[in-house]
């Protein structure tokens, strides 16, 4: 017993020593890099850096922020420090593209599912930031959408949900 109970501590100091350093890692890099937001209005008069509805227009870039889901809290923190805090959705002729971002290449082999099916996705990158982007009916961006990751520095597989908030939806291009 006692046994065990020096391997769980030793585990969790290991444990917290890893994210310590995760943490470190990631503070000096700015999550938001990516893609700039143009300036001026697009073809539909709607002004870049404003937040838009995403029906209704044929097409469009968008920053829209998102809520993580369906893990522990550690899971969430470790998410959040390593993935930037929005995705980017591409609106064109009707298809949507959303776009979930890592700050470094520390995620690997990154998966959406909805409804129990993988969504292929390929991966993209775009100024400091790795990208996984994946495209999607209209219907899904109302859904949680399942996604898988590998942490290499663990090679720990976790999961989680994303629940994209269209409400914030902000014009980038």
């Amino acid at each position: 017993m006692e046994r065990s109970m020096k391997k769980l501590k030793i585990n969790l100091a290991v444990a917290v020593v890893t994210m310590f350093l995760i943490c470190l890692l990631t503070a000096c890099i700015d999550g938001n890099a990516g893609e700039d937001i143009k300036t001026g209005t697009d073809e539909y008069g709607r002004t870049y850096g404003e937040v838009y509805s995403i029906d209704g227009c044929e097409s469009g870039v968008y920053r829209v922020r998102y809520s993580i889901e369906d893990t522990s809290d550690i899971g969430k923190i470790m998410i959040s420090q390593y993935c930037a805090d929005y995705v980017k959705l591409k609106v064109e002729d009707g298809v949507y593209q959303l776009t979930f971002y890592c700050k470094s290449d520390a995620l690997k082999d990154v998966k959406a599912y909805l409804d129990g099916q993988v969504i292929d996705g390929k991966s993209v990158e775009e100024g400091d930031l790795y990208g996984y982007a994946f495209s999607l009916d209209r219907g899904a961006l109302d859904e949680k959408i399942g996604m898988e990751c590998t942490v290499k520095l663990m090679n720990k597989t976790v999961q989680f949900s994303l629940t994209v908030d269209l409400n914030s939806a902000i014009l980038v291009g």
